[in-house]
C-alpha cells in the first residue's frame, strides 16, 4: 500500500530523526556496556560487538527500505522499536494509522490508540 503523500512528506520529514533517535539509544547502550566494571576488556569488546551486530540488522530492516510503498510498514517497525512518540504518530493521517493499528492488532493482539 503505497502511502498518501502529504504522509509520506511527514515520513520523510521524521525519517532522519527517527534514525538519529534510534542511534542515540544504541550509543547509549554501547557506552553501558563498555563502562561495565563487572566485565574484563575483552568481554567488553564481545558485548560491544554482538549489541552492534544486533542493532545493525535491526536499523537495516527498519530503516533502509525508504520507499512510498513500504512507509506504512516501516513505521511499524520502527514504532516496535520504540522510537516514534505518540504525538509524530498523531501526525499521520487517519488511513495510515489504521493501517498501522491492524500490523500492531496482528503483532501484540491489540492496537494503540492514535
Amino acid at each position: 500500500m503505497a502511502i498518501p503523500e502529504p504522509d509520506w512528506r511527514i515520513f520523510r520529514t521524521l525519517h532522519p530523526i527517527w534514525v538519529n533517535r534510534f542511534c542515540e539509544c544504541v550509543n547509549r547502550e554501547l557506552i553501558a556496556v563498555l563502562s561495565d566494571p563487572g566485565r574484563n576488556q575483552h568481554d567488553r569488546y564481545l558485548a560491544a560487538y554482538r549489541l552492534i551486530h544486533k542493532r545493525d540488522k535491526q536499523i537495516g530492516h527498519a530503516f533502509d527500505d525508504f520507499r512510498r510503498s513500504t512507509a506504512v510498514f516501516q513505521i511499524a517497525i520502527i514504532r516496535k522499536l520504540d522510537v516514534i512518540t505518540d504525538e509524530e504518530l498523531g501526525r499521520f493521517g487517519k488511513e495510515v494509522r489504521t493501517s498501522l493499528a491492524h500490523f500492531w492488532a496482528e503483532d501484540h493482539g491489540s492496537a494503540p490508540e492514535g
